[in-house]
Formats: C-alpha cells, sequence, structure tokens
C-alpha cells in the first residue's frame, strides 16, 4: 500500500507541475484535466502518511484548481465575445494565481 501510495504522489506532484508549466502547447482545458488528476491522486494517499500531501499542500493544490476554474470561465468568456487571438493565447498558456487573474480583469475593464 505504501508503494502505491507514494506512486500515486509522484504521480500527482509530475501532473501538477504539468499543470503549471508555462507552455503555450498545453491548454486551459488540459491544465484543468491535470489539476484533476493530481488531487484524485494527491487525495487517494492514506491521510497522515509520509507519502501523502500535507493539509497546507492539499489546501493550496485545490485553491490552484479553482483558481484555474476561474480562469477556464473568463477564457470561454472570452471565447464567446471574439476576443483578440493573442489574449485567448495568453490566458491558456499558463496558470496564473489569484490576483493575476483579478488584475488581468481589472487591466481589461480600464
Amino acid at each position: 500500500m505504501a508503494k502505491y501510495s507514494f506512486q500515486t504522489l509522484t504521480f500527482a506532484l509530475a501532473v501538477l507541475s504539468r499543470a503549471r508549466a508555462a507552455s503555450p502547447s498545453v491548454s486551459i482545458d488540459q491544465r484543468l484535466d491535470y489539476l484533476t488528476r493530481a488531487l484524485t491522486a494527491a487525495k487517494s494517499a492514506p491521510p497522515g502518511s509520509a507519502e501523502g500531501l500535507t493539509s497546507q499542500e492539499l489546501q493550496e493544490l485545490e485553491e490552484t484548481a479553482e483558481v484555474a476554474a476561474i480562469q477556464k470561465q473568463i477564457y470561454d468568456a472570452m471565447v464567446a465575445i471574439n476576443a483578440p487571438a493573442d489574449d485567448l493565447r495568453r490566458l491558456s498558456a499558463k496558470l496564473y494565481d489569484v490576483s493575476e487573474v483579478g488584475m488581468r480583469l481589472a487591466c481589461a475593464d480600464a
């Protein structure tokens, strides 16, 4: 069981790294999929085990997934209004943290 948990956590961390990587070849949809897989893998490790994430790390992962979902909603709204392709590419090319997403929205309204 411990070996499985370690492999699961290793997988979760690898997938999370892929989701966070700034790359135009990874879409926002793929990033959300990676985050979902990382969350599922991280939550499957036994609580309190050496192989599992700490509660703080798990919370950070959950918050990253929530912000990514907001970023995806923004992306979809921008697609619906035919936003410039460069703006869409920039929004899809990396995960932003919550302050960056807010800043981008504020700048877009200005």
